[in-house]
This record gives structure tokens, C-alpha cells and sequence, in this order.
């Protein structure tokens, strides 16, 4: 599905990036999914990994609301484009786990990455 399509326009549609890729949560949030939407520290915020050790944290904070929110916490997947993306290739690497970040108990594994 394109992004004017999921923002549901009919041809030519002004729209933010940020606008589409709301769309595509909604959209998934429809078809049944949890969707959680994470921030990280930018580069001019912290040095490099802090962000990759914001997103791992995040996977494992999900991990750890298994009963509050009645995940299926084996299967997460992670996406997203531009950085987004980059951070959800690396998601399963070790080498940017920072266990000190929370939930160190919970693993930061996912089982599909969508990078577009």
C-alpha cells in the first residue's frame, strides 16, 4: 500500500510524513495489531548507540507489559523508514544492548523487520 493510499487520498494529496506513517498505525491498529510508536534521543542530543539503546529498551519495556496489555510478545516486529529503518535493521544486534536502559529481563529480540 502506498502512502497516499493509506492516507486515504484519492490522487494528488498534500500530506506530512508524519501524517502517512500515522495512517499505517491506525491502519494496523485496525487490522487487530498493537501498534507502539517510539521516540530516541537524536545525535545532538547524545552520542551514537544511545538512540539504538533506546529503541532495544522500548522493545523490552513492550516485553515487560505482556499482562497489561495482553501482548503477544512473542512475535514483535519492527519498522520503519529513513532512520527509523536503519534503527529497525539493527534491532537485533547485541552488540547496541545497554541492559542499564530497564527491563533488562526481557529480551530485545524481534522476529520481522520492515525497512522502507
Amino acid at each position: 500500500m502506498s502512502h497516499q493510499a493509506a492516507a486515504g487520498c484519492q490522487g494528488p494529496c498534500a500530506f506530512e510524513k508524519a501524517d502517512a506513517q500515522l495512517q499505517l498505525h491506525l491502519l494496523g491498529l485496525e487490522a487487530g495489531y498493537a501498534v507502539v510508536a517510539v521516540n530516541y534521543r537524536l545525535s545532538e542530543e547524545s552520542i551514537f548507540s544511545a538512540c539504538l539503546h533506546d529503541q532495544k529498551a522500548a522493545i523490552r519495556w513492550v516485553r515487560a507489559q505482556v499482562w497489561e496489555f495482553a501482548l503477544d510478545t512473542p512475535r514483535i516486529a519492527c519498522w520503519g523508514d529513513s532512520a527509523g529503518g536503519y534503527y529497525a535493521l539493527t534491532a537485533h544486534e547485541r552488540l547496541f544492548e545497554a541492559l542499564s536502559t530497564g527491563n533488562e529481563e526481557d529480551s530485545s529480540a524481534v522476529q520481522v523487520v520492515v525497512d522502507w
